[in-house]
């Protein structure tokens, strides 16, 4: 049984030209179903810039969903960030991400748990 569960892991490639690049400037909630225009995608990468609202002990975390339609009727939990706390003279967090789908993918929803009023900018590139 190990073999079998080991040989099914996904590599997941750090050096790819990607096929998809979403950019999306100054969000401040959830990104629901952003579609990446091509079905059957198996990798993705991301960076999220959280630029200003960033305030003393704030939480901030996040979870990235896949799905093949649109409306997220059997989604796929490919990414969950810690959590990071906001300390004093924060002005800036950078989070890069990676993640690989067991399913295939065409659409990524954002869901961000976030205790402030952040403003942040999300780059989503796929292959």
């Amino acid at each position: 049984m190990a073999f079998a569960i080991a040989n099914k892991v996904t590599t997941l490639p750090t050096e790819w030209v990607a096929a998809a690049r979403v950019e999306l400037a100054d969000q401040t909630a959830d990104i629901a179903a952003q579609d990446m225009g091509i079905a059957g995608l198996r990798f993705l990468r991301g960076r999220l810039v959280a630029k200003s609202g960033i305030a003393n002990t704030e939480a901030f975390s996040f979870v990235i969903r896949v799905d093949t339609v649109v409306g997220m009727t059997s989604p796929e939990m490919v990414y969950s960030s810690s959590t990071y706390t906001a300390v004093t003279n924060d002005v800036k967090a950078i989070f890069d991400f990676y993640a690989t789908s067991e399913e295939g993918f065409q659409f990524v929803n954002f869901d961000i748990t976030n205790a402030g009023t952040w403003t942040f900018d999300l780059i989503l590139e796929a292959a």
